[in-house]
């Protein structure tokens, strides 16, 4: 996979600044995600640009940059006030990239990321196709990436714990493109055990 080079452009110069503000674990986060995107597009041929695909997980939580710390990284479960906090993050994120030069793809990506196939998500309760094509990627790459990352108060899960755990919310998903991320990202790890990589190797290439 050609890596999308770190040098950023002019419009995009201020949200890279408050991404790199963002708590650790959001940054490095965002980053996974950016590369688990463009790694999906790219191997699965599917027709998106791998630099919208990139920026589409880079950006995806930007809007948490406004977000309390105190929130963010609360390590027992959130209120119902402090849910309601944070599920407004990605309507932040997007009115803050809207007028920042950014592609209709990626914009979408941000704002719709945590839509859900059934309808069940947020902010707009949209369902199914309704859903564009960029969210629904950056989605599924984010809840994967979530799950097989450190936390304070767990460790990641093994690639295929994750996809079994995300198999139980199934109808969360486009069901066409998680199963082919789902075999992807399973094939590939078993590639990387097989060459007795270490614990994180499996993970796409930076």
């Amino acid at each position: 996979m050609e890596i999308i080079r770190d040098n950023i452009t002019h419009q995009h110069e201020e949200a890279a600044i408050m991404l790199k503000k963002l708590d650790p674990i959001t940054y490095r986060h965002s980053i996974s995600v950016a590369r688990l995107a463009a790694w999906f597009v790219e191997t699965a041929g599917i027709d998106m640009d791998i630099e919208i695909a990139y920026y589409s997980g880079l950006y995806h939580d930007i809007g948490k940059y406004h977000i309390d710390g105190r929130i963010l990284n609360k390590p027992s479960r959130l209120d119902q006030k402090e849910l309601e906090i944070i599920r407004k993050h990605p309507e932040i994120g997007y009115s803050m990239l809207k007028n920042a030069g950014f592609s209709d793809l990626v914009l979408e990506a941000v704002r719709f990321h945590h839509e859900r196939y059934n309808g069940r998500g947020y902010p707009l309760g949209l369902a199914g196709e309704e859903i564009p094509l960029s969210a629904r990627i950056i989605h599924i790459c984010d809840v994967y990436d979530a799950l097989t990352s450190d936390r304070p108060y767990r460790n990641g899960y093994l690639p295929e714990e994750a996809v079994r755990i995300m198999k139980e919310s199934l109808d969360h998903y486009d069901p066409a493109l998680f199963r082919e991320f789902a075999g992807r990202i399973l094939k590939w790890s078993a590639g990387m055990t097989k060459k007795g990589s270490k614990a994180d190797a499996w993970k796409p290439p930076r």
